[in-house]
């Protein structure tokens, strides 16, 4: 059996520290594009489904691999966008991927997200807001991808 990939993705905003201290928006695609690529092995999204609830345990055992966070830039949007992937030996039913995107949006907007976007600014000078709050968009509820 081939093993499957299930892929979320979620839209971010980039920043920058202006020279009175304040934050505004990167909107060039050049300074987003410096990021792609970058990716968090330190600590994945597995690893904390490993010891966390029973019923995320449970999930872990699941999942083949992969969970480690990574910055992607759509040359066709100029968007930079959050990606954590994991393999999987069988198609997950619909409570277990609502648990794994749960999971995955959880550690985007704190824990592993947090050590992330404060490696990115410490390596390149730009903050990147995993879950970010957009008119547009709805980052609690990312692109779900199963291939």
């Amino acid at each position: 059996m081939k093993p499957k990939r299930i892929q979320i993705r979620g839209r971010t905003e980039v920043f920058q520290t202006r020279a009175d201290g304040e934050r505004e928006e990167v909107s060039s695609s050049k300074l987003r594009q410096r990021l792609h690529s970058r990716v968090f092995e330190r600590h994945t999204v597995l690893d904390c489904l490993k010891s966390g609830t029973p019923k995320e345990i449970k999930l872990a055992k699941q999942i083949r691999g992969g969970g480690e966070l990574c910055l992607e830039f759509d040359k066709a949007t100029k968007q930079l966008w959050i990606v954590t992937k994991f393999e999987i030996d069988r198609l997950l039913n619909k409570k277990e991927q609502e648990l794994l995107v749960e999971a995955t949006v959880g550690q985007w907007s704190d824990g592993i997200g947090t050590d992330f976007a404060d490696q990115c600014a410490a390596e390149t000078g730009l903050f990147v807001d995993l879950l970010p709050f957009l008119d547009d968009y709805d980052a609690t509820c990312p692109i779900v991808e199963i291939t």
